[in-house]
């Protein structure tokens, strides 16, 4: 009779084990779940990108959802390391604001120069502008 109660409390620990870790996946899979939901906060509106991908593009060219999501994403990860370095180079420079050049300094930093004149000539051409008070 023993011999069976020591079956049922191994049984019992092994349904516990189980639960346990059916329970720790579940929290996983939420954990996983929620950031994704909040990474996608964080990206470019997809019809922003759409729309500047068709102006690039031949009129008769069709792009499929996948391939404006996949862009979007790449974007949206290009413009935070991009920020990132150029907060970073602010506040090592003592300042808490991020400036246009800090945009570009970050840009020469991850061999991106290459995008560094038209960003300039945009500048120059907003400053020109008087802004709207």
């Amino acid at each position: 009779h023993n011999a069976g109660g020591g079956e049922l409390e191994e049984g019992t620990a092994s349904n516990m084990g189980a639960e346990q870790a059916n329970a720790t996946e579940k929290k996983e899979k939420k954990r996983r779940r929620d950031n994704a939901e909040e990474a996608e906060d964080t990206f470019l509106p997809v019809s922003n990108i759409a729309r500047v991908m068709k102006k690039a593009l031949h009129s008769d060219t069709v792009v499929a959802r996948e391939t404006i999501e996949a862009v979007q994403v790449f974007l949206s990860e290009m413009v935070m390391v991009v920020v990132g370095e150029a907060t970073q180079h602010s506040l090592d420079e003592n300042r808490r604001a991020i400036r246009a050049e800090d945009i570009l300094w970050a840009l020469r930093q991850l061999g991106m120069e290459v995008y560094n004149q038209p960003l300039n000539e945009y500048l120059h051409a907003y400053q020109m502008h008087p802004t709207k008070k």
